[in-house]
C-alpha cells in the first residue's frame, strides 16, 4: 500500500479498536505523540518515554474531545 493510501485508510476507517474513540483520532494522536517523544528524547537527555504509551494516546484523545466540546459550547 502506498503512503497516500495508508494515510487515507487511517484517516477514514473505523477498525473497531475502541468503540469510544474514532480510529482517525487515535492514529493522529499516536503519530503526533511518537514524533513529540522522539524529538524530546533527542533534545532532553533527562526525558523518559512514557511507560504506557497507549494510555497516553487515549488520554490525549479524551483531552482533545473535551476541549473541542468546550469550544463548541462557547460558540453556541
Amino acid at each position: 500500500m502506498a503512503l497516500e493510501e495508508r494515510l487515507h485508510f487511517n484517516l477514514t476507517k473505523a477498525l473497531g479498536f475502541s468503540s469510544h474513540k474514532a480510529w482517525s483520532a487515535i492514529w493522529a494522536n499516536a503519530c503526533y505523540l511518537l514524533w513529540f517523544w522522539w524529538n524530546k528524547h533527542g533534545q532532553d537527555p533527562m526525558f523518559v518515554r512514557p511507560y504506557k504509551p497507549l494510555e497516553c494516546v487515549f488520554k490525549a484523545c479524551k483531552d482533545y474531545q473535551f476541549r473541542h466540546a468546550q469550544e463548541c459550547s462557547l460558540m453556541a
